[in-house]
């Protein structure tokens, strides 16, 4: 099972099948900037993951006596902070594949 999937998704589930229904769309906004900011990229996906955010930094707490496990945390939480920006279009695409169609569920079953 896929980490994420878009089945049943996190939060703002009303606008999210919205977008799947076709009676919402961010295109204009995406074509008017061209250009969505990484710290855009940030926010976002805190807000998708809100409910769980602290969660990481208890894990931590929990886990620092793993060199290991401190690591790895610590890689991927610079990942997740210093998202880089994407094109419209990515977005686009990625609204599309993942958002609409839910492709992470088809890929990781």
């Amino acid at each position: 099972m896929a980490p994420l999937t878009f089945s049943e998704p996190p939060i703002f589930d009303k606008w999210a099948e919205a977008v799947k229904n076709g009676d919402f769309s961010v295109d204009p906004v995406l074509d008017a900037l061209g250009f969505i900011p990484g710290r855009f990229m940030k926010y976002g996906l805190r807000l998708a993951s809100s409910p769980i955010y602290i969660s990481p930094y208890l894990s931590l707490l929990n886990n620092a006596y793993d060199k290991d496990y401190v690591d790895r945390w610590r890689r991927f939480n610079k990942w997740t902070n210093e998202q880089v920006g994407f094109s419209g279009a990515a977005i686009k695409q990625l609204a599309s594949e993942i958002g609409k169609k839910n492709k992470f569920k088809a890929t990781f079953q």
